[in-house]
């Protein structure tokens, strides 16, 4: 049911309908924003082919560069950019029955014919070929929306961070903290900065990377085309070679401000630090980078919906220690 209320609101943001525009391009246009993304469009079928004869279904999924692409796409360019809009009224997604639909025309049909808008009375015979296919009991259009939706996300945080930076609108809602923390052990204590982990939020356009140096934990912070903000916090001052140790990053949207911390140790802070609105769920899937491995032991990663202080993270590890040493003796 999701799907279909995703597809309904899905067409008033991205499809021409009587002759008005999508609500997300006319909010671009007037705003000057950009709708470009970062995605692997892989064009379409070729109905002149001789494989495409008799050919009933063929669908073509969007993705991210990035360590999650498909190995099919390894040698792609990393860079490719293309306009959400040209995504979305040019480029095929669905093949069926000889027929060719656009993202736009999938986006329509469901929405009118199997979804809440339900304008048509009957379904499109090729529509049904693709609501009765089903790969992990999902229809397979679920897949083309859930990326529509999240790039149609990306590029409406965009209209909205530029409408509250201009100074021209003032944002309703605010997301709610974020706190990153990350346990370790080192094994050796690196001669330089060794990175560790990297977070990324393509709604946001936001990118965490989480380093150590020789006696710190680095947080670097970037925001889209913005100059990257970098702060840190130093290990505990009885730290030794082969000790745990651990930093939190926090990010509160509302008051703009972000900082490091260790157990009781408050680290470097910037105020006016705008990054718009980061979910905490964006960050689910960190990036390991293998150049720690010589370096550190991860412990653990985990992200929290709680502005975190000193005091209050030194607790959080103290119970996650705790527990450790329990499931132990058990």
């Amino acid at each position: 049911m999701h799907i279909k209320v995703i597809a309904a609101e899905l067409r008033v943001l991205l499809c021409l309908s009587g002759g008005t525009e999508g609500l997300l391009w006319r909010l671009a246009d007037r705003l000057g924003v950009s709708d470009a993304i970062e995605v692997y469009s892989h064009g379409g079928v070729d109905p002149d082919h001789p494989l495409a004869k008799g050919l009933r279904l063929a669908v073509t999924f969007l993705q991210r560069p990035g360590a999650f692409a498909h190995p099919a796409f390894a040698k792609l360019s990393p860079d490719k950019v293309s306009r959400l809009r040209d995504v979305v009224k040019r480029d095929e997604a669905v093949y069926t029955l000889g027929r060719s639909f656009t993202h736009e025309q999938i986006i329509r049909k469901i929405a009118e014919q199997i979804g809440t808008a339900h304008a048509d009375d009957g379904i499109e015979p090729g529509l049904a070929t693709l609501n009765e296919l089903l790969i992990y009991g999902r229809s397979v259009y679920f897949p083309i929306l859930a990326f529509l939706a999240e790039a149609t996300l990306e590029v409406g945080e965009r209209v909205l961070y530029f409408a509250g930076t201009s100074g021209k609108y003032q944002r309703r809602r605010y997301s709610p903290p974020v706190s990153i923390v990350v346990h370790l052990t080192l094994r050796e204590i690196p001669l330089g900065r060794v990175a560790i982990v990297t977070f990324q939020s393509h709604t946001a356009a936001v990118k965490v990377q989480v380093l150590i140096s020789p006696r710190t934990f680095v947080f670097i912070v970037g925001k889209a085309a913005k100059r990257p903000t970098t702060v840190s916090v130093p290990f505990p001052s009885d730290w030794q070679e082969g000790g745990n140790v651990a930093s939190c990053l926090v990010y509160d949207h509302r008051s703009k401000r972000l900082q490091a911390m260790g157990p009781n140790i408050g680290g470097e802070s910037i105020e006016g630090c705008d990054l718009g609105y980061v979910h905490i769920a964006e960050f689910s899937h960190p990036q390991m980078d293998p150049a720690h491995e010589p370096y550190a032991l991860v412990q653990g990663i985990h992200t929290h919906e709680h502005l975190f202080t000193p005091s209050e993270f030194a607790q959080l590890l103290q119970k996650k220690r705790l527990a450790a040493s329990s499931d132990s003796d058990v």
